[in-house]
């Protein structure tokens, strides 16, 4: 690492940290979004399949809400959009390709 710490933090991560190290604001630098815990595939190794599939899946934030954010965030300045879950995202794929463009 030679001593510098921020050779290995890009430009973006590095600006929030010197931002916020300053008392100013920063946006977020990443938002992670999780359209859904639902999955087609029953894991072994999975938490969602060992405790049985009593999730409410009526409490999901609708499609056009989650854009909202997504746009929200746009604005605000986030530099990375992470789009994963419990589940598997395209299980709403209509929702979660509305996410990506």
């Amino acid at each position: 690492m030679g001593g510098r710490y921020f050779e290995y933090v890009d430009d973006g991560k590095m600006w929030a940290i010197l931002r916020w190290m300053s008392g100013r604001s920063s946006p977020p630098y990443i938002l992670e979004l999780r359209p859904t815990n639902r999955c087609n595939l029953t894991c072994s190794l999975c938490w969602h399949t060992r405790s049985g599939d009593d999730w409410d899946y009526s409490v999901e934030l609708p499609g056009d809400t989650l854009t909202a954010i997504v746009r929200e965030a746009a604005a605000m300045g986030i530099a990375r959009l992470e789009v994963g879950g419990g589940g598997e995202p395209m299980f709403r794929r209509a929702d979660t390709m509305a996410l990506m463009e």
